[in-house]
């Protein structure tokens, strides 16, 4: 008995250790959910612009597509969660930022392809658009498309924005699986 409350007690120690596992295990998985943002818990279903969980089988075949098929380093206008697939599996470079103090996000935000929209894509030499139609079904999960303070305000981008590249003149869809479309701008480029 008197060896059962000693201190280097082997059933002592188990509990001890298991003691210590048990609650190193509650403090990461603790941390894990409560410090991991809801849009990147997997598994988790599709979402819009919703970081990880914005992958799916449709922006993975464009980027494969471009890999195959466009020159690599060439200049495209793609959203934010859309610009790492196609940086990282079709070896293109997203443009973000400004040109001449116009957004680049601007080409998708207008209803009509417009003055601003040329001065972005002749002015930053944008080779490629990819055209992401799921986004005029439902708002971005993270609270935007782009860039935070981009014009949707946390809503779908209309219709009419995300339709005017298939019938824009000098703009030719060279790739379309339904959800994503990838434009050559070579033409347009040279547009005044």
């Amino acid at each position: 008995i008197v060896e059962a409350a000693g201190p280097d007690n082997p059933l002592r120690r188990t509990v001890r250790n298991l003691g210590i596992a048990v609650v190193a295990t509650v403090v990461f998985l603790g941390g894990f959910i409560v410090g991991e943002s809801p849009l990147t818990r997997q598994p988790g279903p599709y979402l819009i612009a919703g970081e990880s969980r914005s992958v799916s089988p449709q922006i993975l075949d464009a980027a494969e597509f471009a890999d195959e098929h466009l020159p690599p380093h060439s200049r495209i206008l793609v959203d934010r969660v859309n610009a790492t697939l196609m940086a990282a599996f079709g070896h293109l470079d997203p443009v973000v930022g400004e040109i001449n103090g116009i957004r680049v996000s601007h080409v998708f935000f207008s209803k009509t392809y417009d003055k601003e929209d040329q001065d972005v894509v002749s002015e930053d030499a944008i080779d490629y658009i990819v055209v992401d139609r799921r986004f005029a079904e439902k708002e971005p999960a993270s609270g935007f498309y782009y860039e935070h303070d981009e014009p949707s305000g946390g809503k779908p981008i209309s219709s009419e924005a995300i339709e005017k590249f298939a019938a824009l003149e000098g703009l030719q869809r060279i790739y379309d699986n339904g959800a994503i479309a990838i434009y050559d701008t070579t033409a347009l480029r040279s547009l005044p």
